[in-house]
């Protein structure tokens, strides 16, 4: 994948901070009905780490879906998490 390229994901992302009945409830749906499962920021973090990929930015949609905007892990910065400092 070209250090240019990014790759667009709408999903639904797992809340962290507390019950979202709508999110858990289509989690469970999709582990039952295709062995599936939603999975949190961090999650998708550690999955596109993994896959030599990184998180550029994060953009509420509709629904509550977001676009999960991917790159390289070698293409600029990452996505900050909230409180964590700037890097130097």
């Amino acid at each position: 994948m070209p250090d240019t390229a990014r790759l667009l994901i709408v999903e639904r992302v797992i809340p962290t901070g507390g019950p979202e009945l709508l999110a858990l409830l289509w989690d469970l749906h999709l582990l039952m009905a295709a062995g599936g499962r939603e999975r949190t920021l961090d999650g998708y973090r550690a999955l596109l780490d993994a896959a030599g990929l990184r998180l550029e930015s994060v953009t509420p949609l509709a629904l509550e879906t977001s676009l999960l905007v991917v790159a390289p892990a070698t293409a600029g910065p990452a996505v900050r998490r909230p409180g964590e400092p700037k890097e130097a």
